[in-house]
């Protein structure tokens, strides 16, 4: 084996993009974890408001399957661009939760300022979509 050659792990993200995309998964499945576990009672805002529809521990789930995927995706190259989706996707819905809510609330005439949390996810998401075509997936390719 030459020296220069790269030794194959068991587990390999495949280089800087599959890392971003693991250290990714493990920050929405924490995330989904923290909704999953979340005492009901002290919810509060958009979070108690979307919990009457639907409970944050069933939002949790698909948060934690966003990440799960990322981090599947991640030790599985080559990677692809759309392997941010799942979790650009409920990051996107959780910033439409904060400003339904907002909207909600304002058109009853109590205008909060929910709508910077919300502005904070659509932040994040379009960072996440940003930084992902920034960077070129491995192809598996020499």
């Amino acid at each position: 084996m030459p020296e220069n050659a790269r030794r194959r792990h068991l587990i390999d993200t495949g280089g800087p993009w599959g890392t971003g995309l693991l250290l990714l998964g493990v920050a929405v499945t924490v995330q989904g974890l923290a909704y999953l576990f979340a005492d009901r009672g002290d919810l509060r805002g958009a979070l108690a408001w979307i919990d009457r529809a639907i409970p944050v521990s069933t939002w949790g789930i698909l948060w934690v399957l966003a990440g799960l995927w990322s981090i599947f995706r991640a030790l599985t190259p080559p990677q692809r661009h759309i392997d941010v989706a799942p979790p650009v996707g409920v990051i996107c819905l959780w910033a439409g939760i904060y400003f339904a809510h907002w909207l909600g609330q304002g058109f009853g005439g109590d205008w909060t300022r929910e709508w910077t949390a919300g502005v904070a996810w659509l932040s994040l998401a379009a960072l996440l979509i940003s930084w992902s075509r920034c960077i070129n997936p491995p192809t598996g390719h020499r």
